[in-house]
This record gives C-alpha cells, structure tokens and sequence, in this order.
C-alpha cells in the first residue's frame, strides 16, 4: 500500500454523495476529502424541521420550512 492515506479520499466515494453534491460541500463547507469532514465544526445549526404556515412568517424571520399542495399552474 506505500504512502496511501485514506483521509485524502474525496467524499465522493461516500455512499449518496455524487459529483454535484461534493460540488456544493466543496463551495459551501469547504469540505473535499474525507478528513475535511471529519474535521468539519459547523458554527451554527439550523433546525429546520418545523414546518411555518404563511401567516407565521414575519419580517425578520431568517429560514423558514413551508409546505403546500399546488392545485394548478397556468
């Protein structure tokens, strides 16, 4: 095996991580191999598991998570 490190690995040998999303992880989180995210810390979280109707939303809210039902499209 030599010198082969297997943190070099780029993530897109990571099951479910294809080309374009290794392309997003590398321009958002800097993240392209596979000891970038394992030393990945992110600095906020962001829980985006409630779902806000319209009328929830205010001026000042920053992220929001909607759900609707599209009836029809002209």
């Amino acid at each position: 095996m030599g010198n082969y490190n297997y943190w070099e690995n780029e993530i897109t040998y990571l099951k479910k991580v294809g080309p374009k999303r290794a392309q997003v992880f590398a321009k958002e989180c800097g993240i392209r191999t596979f000891g970038d995210l394992l030393n990945y810390f992110p600095r906020k979280y962001i829980d985006r598991s409630r779902l806000f109707t319209i009328r929830e939303i205010q001026n000042d809210t920053n992220y929001v998570t909607l759900q609707g039902k599209i009836f029809g499209i002209q």
